[in-house]
C-alpha cells in the first residue's frame, strides 16, 4: 500500500536504423557505469536523494551499447527532484526504421517516506477522534493534516515522476527524430 515503486514502459518508432539510433544515442550520452545520488536540500527544506550527474554539457548520461542501454537525462541543477526516472532499453530493427523499447523506474535507492508520514497521519487522525468532544477545533486541525500527510507524499511523489518520465521521454524522442 505505501510502497513506491513506479514503472513506465514506452516505446518509441524511429526512421533511423537500430546503428544509427545507437550511434545518436553514443552521441548525447555522458559515458557512466553507475547512477550516483547525492543528498539535496529541497524548496521545502527537507534533505532528498537526487542522482548526481557527471559534469557535461550532453543532454543524457549512462551507458550506450549494442545490445541496450540505460540512460538518464542531465537535469537542471535548479530543477531536480528525487523520483527522476531513469530509462533502461533496448532498439531493434522495424523494416522501417527503428523500435526502441523502454522501460523507466526511478532510481532504486530513493525511497519515498510515505510509511513514515502515514504514521504521523494515523496518530493526528486518532488523536482527533478523542479530542472531538472537548476540543473541536483542534480536532479539526488535526483532521486537515492527518488526512495531508496521508495523500499528499504520496501524490508529490507520483507527480515528480510522471513529470521526470515527460521530460524523459521528450529528450529520446529528440534524439531519435531522423536529421
Amino acid at each position: 500500500m505505501f510502497a513506491f515503486s513506479p514503472r513506465k514502459e514506452l516505446e518509441l518508432s524511429s526512421p533511423l536504423s537500430p546503428e544509427a539510433a545507437t550511434e545518436r544515442l553514443s552521441e548525447v550520452t555522458e559515458p557512466s557505469e553507475k547512477f550516483p545520488l547525492r543528498s539535496k536540500l529541497s524548496g521545502a527544506g527537507i534533505v532528498v536523494r537526487v542522482l548526481h550527474p557527471p559534469d557535461t554539457d550532453k543532454a543524457l548520461f549512462g551507458r550506450v551499447a549494442a545490445e541496450g542501454f540505460k540512460v538518464a537525462r542531465v537535469p537542471d541543477p535548479q530543477n531536480q527532484g528525487p523520483f527522476q526516472p531513469i530509462a533502461e532499453g533496448s532498439v531493434s530493427d522495424s523494416g522501417q526504421g527503428s523500435t526502441i523499447q523502454l522501460v523507466l523506474r526511478p532510481h532504486k535507492q530513493v525511497r519515498t517516506y510515505s510509511p513514515i508520514f502515514a504514521g504521523a497521519a494515523l496518530v493526528l487522525l486518532a488523536a482527533a477522534g478523542v479530542m472531538f468532544g472537548d476540543k473541536p477545533a483542534i480536532a479539526v486541525i488535526a483532521l486537515v493534516f492527518g488526512g495531508l500527510l496521508l495523500v499528499f507524499p504520496r501524490f508529490r511523489a507520483a507527480h515528480g515522476f510522471e513529470r521526470g518520465c515527460q521530460e524523459l521521454e521528450a529528450s529520446l524522442r529528440r534524439v531519435f527524430e531522423s536529421e
